[in-house]
């Protein structure tokens, strides 16, 4: 099965700036922004790391080996990309803590240690702070992404996934694939049984994220992104929650003046079902 991970471009119309991401780990430098402080007390550790040109599953692997814990004890809110200078929350059992100088490697930094009640949890952050350079980029590329961006604030930017969460050539979603159809998923099979959990949820995760831009993608192609219409989930962005819209006037309103947005769905037992009167 043919996987298609393209997304339609709003400014396709538009030239680009061309140049080159991520030619060296400084050039992509990500910094989580936590949903909440931790509390300072409690049985789990919350660890504020640095990586440095590594992946988030080799980090949760290194991790399990120096603090000798299980790697289901480890706790993450996101997956951080390899080549890029991550700052990030992870949390592990407080008993760990004797060990934490066996963390510090030429990639794996530690820069803060406190208690918290609770294991950190996956999605539990505010938001990432990226700051990006490209390289070799075209003569004009100021004058371009000027104009692109006053494209992208006059119809919005379409919040799609990135190829990095699907894997090689899609691997990530083939497999998530397989794992829905009750067929034999290989890269789970051959996996350590230790990994086998987290690589389960990041091939359906994969899924998820790949049918979220599927829908995107269709939804630009069919000239809807702009518009909120009849059965749409709706969301506040400051104030957050999902409800489905129902006066589409006062909707487009707000989603004109950019107070509201509509959503795209992630499917799974806890979705919000968009639904038409």
């Amino acid at each position: 099965m043919a996987i298609d991970l393209i997304v339609p471009s709003v400014t396709a119309a538009l030239p680009g700036i061309g140049g080159r991401l991520k030619s060296r780990a400084e050039d992509f430098v990500v910094e989580e922004l936590p949903a909440y402080d931790p509390c300072g007390a409690g049985e789990h550790l919350w660890l504020w790391l640095e990586k440095r040109e590594l992946s988030a599953a080799a980090l949760l692997d290194h991790l399990a080996r120096a603090l000798d814990v299980p790697r289901r004890d480890i706790g993450c809110a996101g997956m951080k990309d390899r080549t890029a200078v991550t700052h990030q929350w992870l949390s592990v059992p407080a008993r760990a803590e004797p060990r934490l100088a066996a963390v510090e490697t030429d990639r794996v930094r530690v820069l803060g240690a406190t208690r918290h009640r609770e294991k950190l949890r996956t999605g539990q952050l505010a938001g990432n702070r990226f700051d990006v350079l490209l390289r070799e980029v075209h003569p004009q590329a100021e004058a371009r992404a000027a104009a692109i961006l006053a494209e992208l604030t006059r119809v919005g930017l379409p919040n799609s996934y990135g190829a990095q969460r699907f894997g090689h050539g899609g691997g990530n979603v083939t497999a998530g694939l397989a794992l829905l159809a009750g067929e034999r998923c290989a890269p789970l099979v051959d996996a350590a049984p230790d990994r086998r959990g987290f690589l389960r949820r990041l091939y359906l995760s994969a899924v998820q994220s790949w049918l979220f831009n599927l829908t995107l993608g269709h939804r630009l192609a069919d000239g809807l992104f702009g518009e909120i219409i009849a059965g749409d989930l709706v969301q506040h962005p400051r104030l957050g929650g999902c409800y489905v819209a129902h006066d589409l006037a006062a909707a487009n309103r707000e989603l004109a003046a950019h107070t509201l947005v509509h959503t795209g769905p992630m499917f799974g037992p806890k979705m919000p079902e968009p639904r038409a009167r």
